[in-house]
């Protein structure tokens, strides 16, 4: 009897832990490839919708490109003093860009995120992190090149 209940035990366990999701991969994130001209995806907190339109089509490896971002918050109109950062990484290879984007504002609600550099083909994962005030809220996306 005892050992019918270690075993039913380590069942329990192992059927527990292999449905856990896996450290440094996010829970989802929409794909697209690097043909695509208009991305859009909602943030997830819900709050904001960000359409980023790449510079270049398609997207190219080891050579600069840009994403014009238009940001809207859905529910309202969007703050006077939302700043935005972008990052990127190889979530398979565990390592980001080698270059830091700098997001700089064109419009109230239109930002320029420059010196993006995709130096390896393959999925990229993107993170755009939308600061208002002390709250974040971040658009996750990923692109294959």
């Amino acid at each position: 009897m005892i050992f019918h209940n270690v075993i039913r035990g380590l069942l329990l366990v192992s059927v527990l832990t292999s449905c856990t999701v896996p450290q440094n991969t996010p829970a989802y994130s929409p794909t697209f490839n690097a043909e695509t001209t208009r991305f859009r995806v909602e943030s997830k907190g819900h709050d904001y919708i960000a359409e980023l339109i790449p510079g270049t089509s398609p997207i190219p490896v080891n050579d600069y490109f840009y994403f014009d971002i238009k940001l809207a918050e859905r529910l309202k109109p969007l703050s006077h003093d939302a700043r935005l950062s972008i990052d990127a990484g190889m979530l398979a290879h565990n390592h980001g860009m080698v270059t830091t984007p700098e997001v700089i504002q064109t419009s109230h609600d239109t930002f320029r995120a420059k010196g993006m550099l995709f130096h390896m083909a393959g999925p990229w994962h993107v993170v755009l992190t939308i600061a208002h005030g002390i709250l974040q809220d971040k658009v996750e996306f990923d692109v294959v090149i």
